[in-house]
């Protein structure tokens, strides 16, 4: 009986991964966020670039926003990696979404 009810969940959740309405809900939220302006990371607050940037919550993004503070503007987009907790990887994410 168990062995069904897994194999019933599995094949449920197959499912519903493979639904069109799922697939529509995930490109319109990426096509949403390919239309908003790219977030200008020497002029953004941190709640702007915590919901606009994938993988940077508020603590990251206040993290941007302190090193900006002490440091004075980004000159290059890759200067983020020199705040703690951003990596070359997270920046290559959010690239498309970046501006100075």
């Amino acid at each position: 009986m168990m062995k069904k009810l897994i194999a019933l969940a599995v094949a449920s959740v197959a499912l519903w991964l493979s639904s069109p309405a799922l697939s529509n809900n995930i490109e319109q939220s990426s096509s949403h966020q390919q239309q908003l302006p790219a977030v200008n990371i020497n002029a953004a607050n941190a709640e702007t670039i915590a919901d606009r940037l994938n993988g940077i919550g508020l603590v990251k993004a206040q993290a941007i926003v302190d090193y900006r503070q002490q440091h004075g503007p980004f000159d290059s987009i890759e200067e983020l990696t020199l705040v703690v907790g951003i990596g070359e990887a997270l920046v290559e994410k959010n690239r498309a979404y970046l501006s100075l």
